[in-house]
């Protein structure tokens, strides 16, 4: 199980060192997800002398902070392994709340092919950050294209399937035209938009010389709360209000399966992958109470 690095962050605490302060618990990975873990062995700990009314199966996963790499090892072992579960909840924070829905997402790798030579002659030589530079621009107009005509659900922020570039880089001298540069970028697609649809527009508009290879990907959440199993859950919360989350979560592998999923964890995203990363302890209390009814469901 992992956690984002802190590399580059200003921490006033030890961020591997779990600190209390106030009534808040500071750390890396307090919210996002760790509370939730800590408390899911805690509640373990104590069916030992207390069974519960139906079998709890704890699945953790790994390197899901760079890629949810490990849930797809893992999703075809989950039902061989402990059955069909009646239900999963994935613990990322939610403040409690029962998370019904998210976007998708597919991530991808883009290299760009040049030819070197001395930047005196550039116009003779293909240059790879230029190519880059194309790509960049066909990933703003998809974008623009996804704003005005793609598909739309207002129950989220953005309202629009997103494209995103986050990283550029090529080049070893300012008088060396570069031969290669690499652009890693992503896709947020809502349902009714095909995450293929959109490469493959993308890459129509782009000049020979350009690779994109995937490197990632989790499946959206749209769970039906009509679902009895779900139903009950949602009953067990002091705030059952559905809520659409703005992150992604590995829940889809679980709901593709057939299992009907929930997001509820404690703790807010918005304190996640920040420098003194925090959790209330009330939130992790209010976890445990809804843990033990929910194992208590007949």
């Amino acid at each position: 199980s992992d956690v984002v690095p802190v590399a580059g962050q200003t921490w006033t605490l030890p961020p591997f060192d779990l600190t209390r302060r106030g009534n808040r618990l500071h750390g890396r990975g307090t919210t996002d997800m760790k509370g939730f873990v800590a408390c899911v062995l805690a509640h373990a700990e104590t069916l030992k002398t207390k069974p519960p009314r139906r079998p709890m199966r704890i699945a953790l996963s790994w390197d899901e902070e760079v890629g949810c790499r490990g849930i797809p090892e893992m999703i075809d072992h989950v039902i061989p392994t402990f059955g069909r579960p009646d239900f999963c909840i994935v613990g990322e924070p939610t403040l409690m709340q029962p998370g019904v829905g998210h976007k998708g997402k597919v991530s991808y790798r883009a290299v760009c092919h040049g030819q070197a030579g001395h930047s005196a002659m550039a116009p003779r030589f293909t240059n790879a950050l230029h190519l880059a530079s194309d790509l960049i621009q066909a990933l703003r107009d998809e974008q623009e294209r996804l704003r005005k005509d793609g598909a739309r659900d207002d129950s989220y922020d953005p309202p629009f399937s997103t494209v995103h570039a986050g990283v550029m880089s090529g080049g070893v001298a300012l008088n060396v035209v570069p031969d290669r540069a690499e652009v890693l970028f992503e896709i947020r697609h809502l349902a009714g938009d095909a995450p293929g649809d959109i490469t493959a527009r993308i890459a129509a508009a782009l000049p020979d010389g350009i690779d994109i290879v995937e490197t990632g990907q989790y499946p959206g959440l749209d769970s039906d709360l009509s679902d009895p199993a779900l139903a009950g859950v949602v009953s067990l919360l002091t705030m059952p209000r559905p809520v659409n989350l703005a992150f992604g979560t590995e829940a889809g592998y679980f709901a593709r399966i057939g299992v009907p999923t929930l997001v509820c964890g404690p703790g807010t995203m918005e304190d996640g992958h920040q420098p003194d990363e925090s959790i209330a302890e009330v939130e992790l209390a209010r976890c445990l109470d809804f843990l033990e009814r929910a194992t208590s469901l007949r």
